[in-house]
């Protein structure tokens, strides 16, 4: 289920910092309530990932927004919470291909999925001329970005809680398994060539 505000809904696209930007809100004094998608995730994730493909009536006319990130980070995000967690999902396509070796897991996505894994996620919330939401943040600024979408849209919050709200899900940069997942340069570069729309459209080098 996406999650609306008074005057905003907010999709959560996997690894972009969504479970913070819920917490950030609660926690600053926006309440939020979930909302009802009719559609299973294309990609067959939960409920709180859905697309805005389907979404019940009520959010007409709200600011609609999400989050990006990098897609080196992507992977490397992705990598380290299964590391983590051991949490696989049958339904997922990438769990099927999941590695313990990073390495070895980025080379088999991209294998698998030429056109680009996380461009192809993206595109099931932003289309593929952007026009899927009215406002797409980056995970790299995920502060500054949620407090400018929230003031667009007027609502009401308290921007130092929000500054002070704590990370969460942040396997991929901690001392225990940053060094795990970190790609070689021919590598980055790979993921860089094959995830181009997700470059070329967010600016990302």
């Amino acid at each position: 289920m996406a999650i609306a505000t008074k005057n905003t809904v907010f999709y959560h696209i996997p690894k972009t910092g969504g479970i913070w930007v819920k917490s950030a809100m609660r926690f600053s004094g926006v309440p939020y309530g979930r909302v009802r998608n009719g559609l299973p995730h294309p990609y067959g994730l939960y409920r709180e990932h859905s697309t805005p493909v389907g979404i019940e009536k009520s959010v007409e006319g709200k600011l609609s927004f999400c989050f990006v990130r990098h897609p080196v980070d992507w992977y490397r995000s992705y990598w380290a919470y299964r590391y983590k967690t051991d949490a696989l999902d049958p339904k997922f396509p990438l769990d099927k291909l999941y590695r313990k070796n990073f390495q070895k897991f980025v080379n088999n996505v991209l294998e698998a999925y030429p056109e680009g894994f996380v461009g192809n996620l993206y595109r099931f919330y932003v289309d593929s001329d952007l026009s899927g939401v009215d406002f797409i943040g980056k995970q790299e600024r995920l502060e500054q970005d949620l407090i400018f979408v929230l003031r667009k849209a007027g609502e009401t919050f308290d921007e130092k809680v929000i500054r002070k709200t704590k990370w969460r899900n942040i396997a991929a940069s901690s001392k225990k398994f940053r060094h795990l997942c970190i790609p070689d340069k021919d590598l980055r570069e790979r993921i860089i060539k094959t995830e181009r729309w997700v470059c070329e459209n967010f600016n990302y080098a």
